[in-house]
């Protein structure tokens, strides 16, 4: 190069402008990380990874819970997700008449910057009462979903509404509790013959209203009934599950589970002939 001639400049390459495939979407945090979002789906990063709380039983990978009528009944799991909640992460899509979920939201950032990390929690917990009319034969099959419109996995567990049970609640008494089906207290304290005193109840105890009666070939709700000293209406009240929509004085398949509360105090029974207990 001679003597005073300009050095020739450097030309800077271009800048190619990269084009995002079709079908994904993306940000682009050039200046310190890529990152590229696929479309929704079960591996969605909005979708919540479940962890169980130990609630419930069963041998089965599916928990189950035992409730009955007057009893709280409650189940939680967690939810983790890898962004916080702007939306509803956690929903529980069918629920029982007079149940509620409440979700409680905590957040952690994990690492340091350039590579932290925002997770949330979500405690999810199913909360219900059942009432008498709530009992049956299956088993409620609830779940715990994602946010709605995406492919995310479920979390499902199983309430069991026994028949024929019911949980003592604030003030009760086997006085109040049989006044309600017009009953003797008596009748009360003989079906459960693990308490011994019916004046120590205590809150949230499962207690039996009556007795388990296996119908035999022949038996009909009018002879139940006249039976054990009650009325067809009461029988109804306390099976929810069996279907009373057939004529009241046909054949009661043999083997069927009846909650009967029979009369236990003689003075308040209508004698009939030929009906003995």
């Amino acid at each position: 190069m001679a003597d005073g001639e300009e050095a020739p400049r450097t030309r800077r390459p271009e800048m190619q402008a990269r084009r995002v495939p079709a079908g994904t979407w993306g940000v682009l945090l050039c200046t310190v990380l890529c990152l590229s979002l696929g479309p929704a789906g079960a591996e969605d990063w909005r979708c919540p990874l479940w962890v169980p709380t130990g609630d419930g039983s069963g041998s089965t990978s599916t928990p189950s819970v035992d409730s009955a009528a007057g009893c709280e009944t409650r189940f939680t799991v967690i939810a983790k997700l890898t962004v916080a909640p702007d939306v509803d992460q956690v929903i529980m899509p069918v629920k029982p008449p007079g149940a509620t979920v409440e979700l409680v939201t905590t957040s952690t950032i994990v690492g340091t910057l350039p590579t932290q990390v925002k997770t949330s929690e979500v405690l999810a917990t199913f909360s219900w009462r059942p009432q008498l009319a709530d009992a049956r034969n299956e088993d409620y099959v609830l779940t715990f979903e994602g946010p709605a419109n995406l492919n995310c996995t479920i979390y499902q567990f199983r309430v069991k509404v026994e028949k024929c049970k019911y949980c003592i609640q604030e003030r009760d008494s086997f006085h109040t509790i049989a006044a309600e089906f017009n009953s003797h207290w008596s009748q009360i304290w003989s079906s459960n013959p693990e308490l011994k005193s019916p004046d120590s109840l205590q809150l949230g105890t499962k207690i039996m209203l009556g007795n388990l009666f296996r119908t035999r070939f022949g038996d009909t709700w009018k002879s139940i009934a006249v039976r054990f000293g009650t009325v067809v209406e009461m029988i109804e009240r306390l099976n929810p599950e069996i279907d009373f929509s057939v004529v009241t004085g046909s054949d009661i398949p043999a083997g069927t589970m009846v909650c009967v509360m029979p009369e236990t105090c003689p003075t308040r029974r209508t004698a009939f002939p030929g009906i003995t207990w």
